[in-house]
């Protein structure tokens, strides 16, 4: 599929002058960082070093000071808590940080982590039993809750107080919670609404711990969790969230954890210094493949165990389950893809919306996220089972998942979720009438253009410019995901030098030169191309990441290709 080009035109002179003196930047990267919201030196040496003295004060989100009153209050009390959480990373990962936080301050407490399954989503009647069964007085949801208005006061009916950790988008009604921390609420008064759900438990703890005199810096051995939660659940990764994953990936690199250090020798992690990709790639599927195939909880009590022999079992279960979640995924995507080809005419909905009988929902949100990809497009996958359906969405810019099913809800069952990704539950019988409605929506808030998947470039630069002294400085970018990807650039006027040569499935080799200057590329991906280069003498324009190749002394630059065309064709 052919992709526009965004080139970052618009220039601000003296500002990017000044970061690029000031802060020793190369001219490209200094553009870039004005590009990411760096609006003087101050905020661009804040952006290349995030530390912990700039997180936010956790009492400026609104709901803090009850939410610690009531803690405070259990823990003198001593009452038995709940931390009941959600079956993906970023809820797994905050359940399991207030239970060692609350833990390390004498609480005691208890997780309960529903399967999707068998009880739904959120908290619901089975959490609330279970709450009852355990005597807790206090039960705190993390990455659920905002929606669960009935749930809330069905809570209060027995006797259990709530406080609802979330970052999910607010309904019209809150529930009548003890307090309900949530930035993404209006008027939170919160100044950053990016966190994820284990962000916000951090910032809970964070809050307790201030409130009993306890020093904050014992919570930083559980910023592992948060880097792991936040980067998996695709928030994103500018302002607070870029200080937790940056200062996160390093613990994680060193952690401590019995199971997080099992779970990185099972994924073949190694390695010294973490990356987000590594969690993103490695570490996160695992976790994620318990939570959507077994025993979700499983990934809970790996996270909390000191017992090194149960650590490593469970990992290998993980590694066991991840694998079978590849083979299963693999079959589900590409029984989706004939049914689109069978049933979709892609040049009417803008909207692909499918449902088909036992389609394992728990892998419904990845293959929808790989079908996005293909076609560029919002998606919507449903499994149904005995009449009811339950599915994943995955969007893209332009078209807000969570909204547009927020207009249709009165055809769903429940549902929840974010900008580009959601869930929904809806009985089998409206699937045809919510695909007509989000496709209706669709005619009006996307275009054609909006369907053509786009490259976002920092900057257009000579080849002269790209060295290994600018792949340092682009590490400084780093942590790299959603909202900060890493630096790329398109350089024009590039001649082909020699022959390309084709690696792999569908990867290609070959180099490029600009005057005297010649440099080693690499597009994964773009074998199909290897035609097209072997031509006359191409010219091409080439989007690239620069980076670093070879080990030990003999490191040299690479571009690593992105996307080319070929002078004379249109960009």
């Amino acid at each position: 599929m052919d992709r526009r080009w965004i080139v970052r035109t618009q220039r601000e002179p003296d500002l990017e002058r000044a970061l690029e003196r000031e802060l020793d930047m190369a001219r490209p990267l200094a553009g870039a960082l004005a590009r990411r919201g760096c609006r003087s030196v101050a905020e661009g040496e804040a952006f290349l070093h995030p530390s912990l003295n700039q997180l936010h004060d956790p009492f400026e989100l609104r709901g803090m000071e009850r939410a610690t009153d009531r803690l405070v209050a259990a823990l003198r009390a001593d009452e038995q808590l709940l931390v009941h959480g959600d079956c993906d990373v970023d809820g797994l990962t905050g359940t399991a940080l207030l239970c060692l936080a609350l833990g390390d301050v004498g609480a005691r407490t208890d997780y309960f982590i529903p399967d999707r399954f068998r009880e739904g989503y959120g908290l619901r009647r089975t959490g609330l039993e279970v709450a009852s069964a355990r005597r807790a007085t206090l039960l705190i949801t993390v990455d659920c809750g905002i929606a669960a208005v009935d749930a809330v006061d069905a809570a209060r009916d027995r006797g259990i107080d709530v406080i609802v950790v979330d970052h999910h988008a607010p309904q019209e009604i809150l529930p009548s919670a003890v307090a309900v921390l949530d930035p993404e609420i209006p008027g939170s008064g919160y100044p950053f609404t990016g966190l994820a759900a284990v962000g916000v438990a951090f910032k809970l703890a964070q809050a307790l711990y201030r409130k009993l005199a306890r020093h904050e810096d014992e919570l930083l051995q559980h910023l592992d969790l948060v880097a792991l939660g936040t980067i998996a659940d695709v928030v994103p990764l500018t302002d607070e969230n870029r200080v937790l994953v940056s200062v996160g990936l390093q613990i994680l690199s060193a952690t401590r954890k019995s199971g997080l250090v099992a779970l990185l020798e099972t994924a073949g992690q190694s390695q010294p210094t973490l990356t987000s990709r590594d969690v993103r790639t490695a570490i996160a599927p695992r976790i994620n493949a318990a939570a959507r195939l077994s025993e979700p909880c499983l990934a809970v009590e790996l996270f909390v165990t000191r017992d090194d022999a149960r650590a490593f079992e469970i990992a290998e279960r993980l590694d066991q389950e991840n694998e079978r979640r590849r083979v299963m995924a693999y079959a589900l995507l590409t029984e989706v893809m004939e049914k689109i080809k069978q049933d979709v005419d892609l040049s009417s909905e803008k909207v692909i919306v499918l449902a088909g009988e036992d389609w394992h929902t728990g892998l419904l949100g990845y293959v929808a996220a790989r079908v996005t990809e293909r076609f560029h497009r919002p998606v919507v996958l449903i499994g149904i089972e005995e009449g009811i359906g339950r599915g994943s969405a995955r969007s893209i810019a332009g078209y807000d998942i969570s909204r547009a099913l927020e207009s249709s809800r009165r055809h769903l069952l429940a549902f929840g979720g974010h900008t580009r990704a959601a869930g929904l539950t809806i009985d089998a019988a409206e699937i045809d009438t919510l695909r007509e409605q989000l496709n209706e929506m669709a005619s009006v808030v996307l275009s054609e253009d909006d369907l053509i998947p786009s490259l976002e470039i920092d900057d257009e630069v000579a080849l002269g410019e790209v060295d290994l002294e600018l792949v340092r400085q682009i590490d400084l970018f780093a942590p790299f995901g959603y909202q900060n990807p890493r630096p790329r650039f398109v350089a024009r006027g590039l001649k082909l030098v020699g022959s390309p040569r084709t690696f792999g499935k569908s990867h290609l080799r070959f180099k490029v030169r600009s005057g005297n200057r010649v440099v080693q590329s690499v597009g994964f991906g773009l074998g199909d191309m290897a035609g097209a280069m072997g031509q006359g003498e191409p010219v091409l324009d080439l989007v690239f990441v620069p980076c670093e190749t070879g080990r030990g002394g003999k490191k040299r630059l690479e571009l690593r290709a992105e996307d080319m065309r070929f002078r004379g064709k249109s960009i």
